[in-house]
């Protein structure tokens, strides 16, 4: 995002301060380390001549990320990419703005698009949330070391550069200038020819020289023009004010080209004159600045605390020698059930001592700080669960008792023992709750007149949250799942959709009942719990106390909508709606990430696939489904059982037959020269919305811990924006299934072997205009027709 305005006011007035540079000629021969911003890099490596429209070329993108990478290993540089996670609470106000502007280019687009049928200019691209997803892993695979930061990522990028001695950073804000880089250099005027690699470094010093202001005031300077923090709507009185003498008689570009440099320069005259006492030390006169600025404004207080966050975020924090990194928290909590406690019975603590013995094999290998870190978590969990009856699945935690077994020890039985009875638990969780509940005993009877005693605990262990920490501060996790595990929000951006068409939904709310059931997963809604009545029997139960609300910031409403977010309720993994009762419990995020065996593996598919609506027996099985077309098939069905009649059947064949065409294996080039005709709003429209099905589904495979394999999840594999159109425009006119699959009759088998997989057990009525008769539906299998007859 950056300053406003300042980097052009730097290149039209400040060009002393741009110092040409070429990182091939590197004379010491000594490898140099560049720091570089993915978001801003992505722009760039996403090349001009690559479709954005149609749903992305991707594997064009890898190939174009490839190349980038390979040219700067070949100038002897290294890489390392930072990507920015959530919005911070401070930001929110900038981000829905340019949000904002966004949604308002994406509906320009679509209405060029409806009217003349060919594709946007460049300048309208606007990378989706599958973009970055991708980028990080193609750089993982080029081996380039890539940081995820939780929020914001300038701060962490400067303090990295410094502790590591980095050449430079390249990127395209201008916050660097405001801050200590080592070298800001700019990636809009990053050139790569062959194997050679030039730019410009932007250097701040120079600037200071050029505008006479000292370096000190760099970051007032950039509150007063509006940055990430401080929203330019806040500052417009101000700078109406500064520029009031402007004349009204020119040209609207013009003119604001013309205020763009009279701003700054108008602002920078502002800062100069303040007081040298307000100069000397900004921050404690941050309440003196404001009467100035805006010497009408009511909300004074709500305004300094803005600006005091806009200049801390250009401080340099001091570095700790030794310092260990903060054990990370999470905001979200939930009531559950209080526990009561129950002595083990002797076959439980028996079952205890064996697996723990299987356990001290795996950690002998462990490091001393990973098994203090695991048994901490541990003693946490121990803890939540002596004081809330919440059970994993209807599996009973283990009590006081067992404490004389190490902590070490306690840690892997809990997990491993845990993590087997989960499974068989969730199968007889329903069965078990109803034969407890016909011969209830007097006292259980009045136990269950009184209204359970709750308390609040964190939704979610430190153990996870560690893990998660660590994976996504390395890049692998979903850039979403962390600071969604740690704020309870959400932020999604738009694509390139149609409003205007009555015959599509837009892509967000299409997958928000797959977003609530990954909150129910990751906070535990809907979790199984056991309660024991006075003969020391057990009754499985699904809590219903634990509840917890989500903040999505969705860029398809209101304005309004964009700052204050919507709140949305986690819905148990198992439950078919919103209205309708879970059918067995939640599992336990725990232990999808912990345990190891088969049957936790078989849990973690078929909780990922209970999200998607594709818990049918199909799916499961790799001999049914290849890995290759796993994905596509279960966003296909997830979109045709959500009960909006979003897709016609050619529209399905159109998707299907782009999976399976021997096209997508001639290489990035090929699909490049492909030339898909006259263009369809409805066409692209279904395309992002299919590639924010695969979004969704690849955070939903990250919070189940990756039972889809990551080299099965990359979108290129399956998918190409200019070919799904070609086969769009091809279904539409009828062609014979034949020449749909570009005469490969391997392909037109598995085609239908495919359709018939997502068609299982669905009414023909699930199809938009599912009265229209296809010319291919003869062509179809004939189980396929049979279970469409309805």
């Amino acid at each position: 995002m950056g300053v406003r305005g300042l980097q052009s006011y730097i290149l039209a007035k400040c060009p002393d301060s741009l110092i040409p540079v070429e990182l091939t000629a590197n004379t010491d021969k000594k490898k140099r380390l560049i720091v570089v911003e993915g978001w801003s890099c992505l722009r760039s490596v996403y090349g001009p001549h690559m479709d954005f429209i149609c749903g992305g070329q991707w594997q064009e993108f890898r190939a174009s990320i490839r190349r980038f990478v390979n040219t700067f290993q070949q100038a002897n540089c290294e890489l390392v990419v930072f990507f920015s996670g959530g919005v911070e609470d401070d930001m929110r106000a900038e981000w829905a703005r340019k949000k904002s502007q966004n949604r308002d280019t994406v509906n320009m687009v679509m209405q060029g698009l409806r009217q003349r049928g060919y594709a946007p200019d460049r300048k309208h691209f606007l990378p989706n949330e599958t973009h970055p997803q991708v980028f990080r892993q193609v750089l993982l695979n080029c081996h380039v070391k890539v940081i995820s930061t939780p929020f914001s990522t300038d701060k962490a990028m400067v303090e990295y550069a410094h502790k590591h001695s980095a050449y430079g950073i390249l990127a395209n804000d201008s916050d660097f200038i405001m801050m200590n880089a080592p070298r800001y250099l700019s990636l809009h005027h990053l050139r790569i020819s062959g194997n050679t690699i030039s730019t410009v470094i932007i250097d701040r010093e120079k600037i200071s020289d050029c505008l006479s202001l000292p370096l000190s005031l760099f970051p007032l300077l950039s509150c007063l023009l509006g940055n990430d923090v401080i929203n330019y709507e806040i500052l417009e009185e101000f700078h109406r004010r500064l520029l009031k003498d402007t004349e009204e008689d020119e040209g609207e570009r013009k003119k604001d080209e013309k205020e763009g440099i009279q701003l700054v320069t108008a602002v920078i005259d502002f800062v100069k004159n303040l007081d040298p006492e307000i100069k000397m030390n900004v921050s404690s006169n941050v309440s003196t600045i404001i009467k100035q600025v805006l010497p009408e404004s009511e909300n004074t207080e709500e305004v300094e605390g803005l600006f005091l966050s806009g200049l801390e975020q250009y401080k340099e924090s001091q570095p700790k020698p030794d310092e260990t990194e903060p054990v990370p928290s999470t905001v979200v909590t939930v009531s559950v059930v209080e526990k009561e406690k129950v002595k083990p019975k002797l076959k439980e603590k028996e079952s205890l001592d064996e697996v723990s013995e299987e356990a001290e094999e795996v950690g002998e290998d462990d490091e001393e700080d990973g098994e203090k870190q695991v048994v901490d978590a541990v003693e946490e969990i121990t803890e939540m669960i002596e004081e809330a009856k919440i059970v994993d699945d209807g599996v009973e935690e283990k009590a006081e008792e067992t404490a004389e077994v190490s902590e070490e020890k306690e840690t892997a039985e809990e997990e491993e023992e845990d993590a087997e009875e989960e499974v068989k638990e969730e199968e007889i969780s329903e069965e078990s709750c109803e034969e407890k509940q016909d011969e209830p005993s007097e006292e259980s009877t009045k136990e269950d007149d009184q209204p359970p005693k709750l308390i609040t605990v964190p939704a979610i262990t430190s153990k996870v949250l560690s893990s998660a920490a660590a994976a996504h501060a390395s890049g692998t996790l979903n850039t979403h799942l962390y600071p969604m595990m740690c704020t309870g929000t959400l932020s999604l951006g738009p694509l390139f959709e149609d409003n205007k068409d009555k015959d599509t939904v837009s892509s967000a709310l299409l997958y928000r009942t797959a977003r609530q059931r990954i909150y129910g997963l990751v906070f535990g809604v809907g979790r199984g719990w056991v309660k024991s009545d006075a003969k020391r029997q057990r009754s499985t139960k699904i809590d219903t106390q634990r509840q917890v609300t989500v903040k999505e910031f969705i860029v398809n409403g209101s304005k309004k909508n964009l700052v204050e977010g919507e709140e949305v309720v986690a819905m148990p993994v198992h439950a078919p709606n919103a209205k309708q009762p879970a059918r067995k419990p939640t599992p336990h995020i725990d232990r999808l990430w912990i345990g190891m065996s088969a049957k936790i593996q078989e849990l973690r598919r078929s909780t990922l696939l209970a999200i998607m609506n594709s818990n049918i027996p199909s799916f499961f099985s790799p001999n049914i489904i290849a890995n290759e077309y796993l994905l596509v098939c279960i966003v296909l069905r997830y979109i045709l059982t959500t009960g909006n009649k979003v897709l016609r059947e050619y529209e399905l064949d159109a998707f299907l037959a782009t999976a399976l065409s021997p096209q997508l294996h001639f290489g990035p080039s090929h699909l490049y020269k492909i030339t898909p005709g006259r263009l369809t709003s409805r066409g692209c429209t279904l395309a992002h919305i299919f590639v924010r099905g695969v979004e969704t589904l690849l955070l939903a495979n990250d919070a189940c811990n990756y039972p889809i394999n990551r080299r099965f999840c990359f979108i290129g594999n399956f998918f190409d924006g200019k070919l799904f159109q070609l086969k769009l425009g091809q279904c539409r006119a009828g062609l014979s299934l034949l020449d749909i699959c570009d005469g490969d009759l391997g392909a037109v088998d598995y085609f239908r072997h495919l359709r018939c997989v997502v068609t299982e057990e669905l009414p023909r009525s699930v199809f938009a205009g599912s009265k229209t008769t296809i010319l291919m539906a003869k062509e179809m299998c004939p189980i396929d027709l049979i279970r469409n007859n309805g």
